[in-house]
């Protein structure tokens, strides 16, 4: 509708949009993508003249500008990538799959044209071929097009827990194609809402529940019309109970086991605080990791007091963590499944220093560090699992950071305390663990707009 001109509608292979592209009467061409439900979101072409040839995936989808620059463009945030030195050509064909594509090259007037095919990931594996044929008198067409896997079935998954009064929940999707495959189905066609405003709320766009009433309620999610789901979320109090105190009065560390080597040890602090030092040196950490793990499903916090004088860019640091199903290294350190960790600094090299690093499996961000943090001063580190996954930081009682994914919590989990201390003394002072969520520090805002840098990144 509207005096526009719309053309080139394609597909996308997950079934939930549609690409096209949108000529308005006044000013450049633009990428645009609806939906079943009529949803148009479009942002400005990457160049002109603008050629959609196909989805590269359910994400992307390959163009061409100026008739001879060829791009993977992600369609949500407009992020271009090359994908061949420039040609000239007269058409192109993109593969079913889109993993191929064939191009004419040689735009010479009655000059005999060439055919190239490669593969999307390497375009410089081409093979050319000659066709015989004139510009402009050949068409060339996939003889076997693997269609996309379209999404055939969407879920809800809920979490490992009920949601919390008080706390938001941040709900996600399964999809699976026909042959029961996993898909990924992109968050910007995600539409959720609740039956009852009255039992809870829900960002429409991210899928973040927020609890109002003990009780139950109804769920519903789209991905852009094509497919619905809809599920029953429990929603129960938020009850905390205190569990362990550790103020290391037990010196023997029974509660404990030792890992690495120098070994950590009790120490009386400058400032006749007990304290634990980690002692790892310039080779390996050292630590402790309890010997109990705790159900972490109705939410497990832990806070921490500890001083970190850090004046170097390496072999100085502190890292808080729960781990899932530990195991002892080589090295004598424990690995596993890490839901939620703090470290200072997030690795090593110049400028580390000055960062912290929160985060685990499922997600993590790098902060600058504060000089009071580096200085040798007592501070409070608490790391708070969700019952929906995610990981909060929190440094001094103020909320800094709530990881975007969750994790799943299959699992018991152990406090593992490690870092190195070379040329410094890097303690902890006091531990306190509980199971559910304290509500002294405000975690829900921050969720929705996250500082996520992926997988891990930074924590080693």
């Amino acid at each position: 509708r509207g005096p526009d001109h719309d053309r080139s509608p394609l597909w996308s292979p997950d079934g939930t949009r549609i690409a096209f592209v949108r000529r308005p009467v006044a000013g450049e061409s633009q990428l645009c993508w609806t939906t079943l439900e009529g949803m148009v979101t479009c942002r400005s072409a990457p160049g002109s003249p603008f050629v959609l040839t196909g989805w590269r995936d359910a994400e992307s989808v390959v163009a061409m500008t100026d008739y001879k620059h060829w791009l993977a463009v992600a369609i949500d945030s407009g992020t271009t990538t090359p994908l061949m030195p420039d040609y000239a050509v007269g058409f192109a064909a993109l593969s079913g799959d889109g993993k191929w594509m064939a191009a004419e090259t040689g735009l010479v007037r009655n000059a005999e044209p060439q055919l190239i095919v490669f593969p999307l990931a390497r375009p410089d594996h081409r093979i050319t071929l000659a066709l015989g044929a004139r510009i402009g008198q050949t068409q060339v067409a996939w003889m076997t097009a693997v269609g996309g896997r379209a999404v055939h079935r969407l879920a809800i998954v809920p979490g490992s827990a009920p949601a919390l009064m008080g706390i938001s929940h941040r709900l996600r999707v399964e999809a699976t194609d026909s042959s029961g495959r996993s898909l990924t189905v992109p968050a910007a066609v995600l539409r959720w809402w609740v039956d009852d405003s009255a039992m809870a709320t829900i960002d429409s766009v991210s899928g973040i529940l927020t609890p109002r009433r003990i009780g139950l309620v109804g769920v519903h999610v789209t991905a852009g019309g094509w497919r619905e789901a809809s599920q029953a979320i429990t929603i129960e109090a938020n009850t905390v109970r205190s569990l362990i105190r550790e103020d290391w009065a037990d010196r023997s560390l029974s509660a404990w086991q030792s890992l690495g080597s120098p070994a950590p040890a009790v120490v009386t602090h400058t400032d006749g605080t007990p304290a634990l030092a980690v002692n790892g040196d310039g080779s390996f950490d050292s630590g402790l990791l309890s010997r109990a793990g705790i159900d972490p499903r109705l939410g497990l916090g832990a806070e921490f007091l500890v001083s970190t004088p850090i004046g170097r860019d390496k072999w100085q640091r502190l890292r808080l963590s729960f781990v899932g199903g530990a195991t002892i290294a080589p090295s004598g350190m424990a690995t596993g499944q890490v839901p939620c960790a703090f470290q200072i600094p997030p690795g090593e090299g110049q400028g580390a220093e000055g960062q912290m690093g929160f985060g685990g499996d499922n997600g993590a961000a790098l902060f600058p560090a504060p000089r009071e943090v580096r200085s040798g001063a007592w501070y409070r580190v608490r790391l708070q699992v969700f019952p929906d996954g995610s990981c909060g930081v929190a440094v001094n009682g103020r909320a800094i950071w709530r990881s975007n994914r969750g994790a799943v919590l299959d699992s018991a989990l152990q406090t593992l305390l490690s870092g190195q201390s070379v040329g410094t003394m890097i303690a902890v002072a006091a531990i306190e663990r509980w199971q559910g969520v304290r509500v002294d520090i405000d975690w829900n805002g921050i969720q929705t707009r996250p500082r996520d840098l992926g997988r891990r990144r930074g924590l080693q």
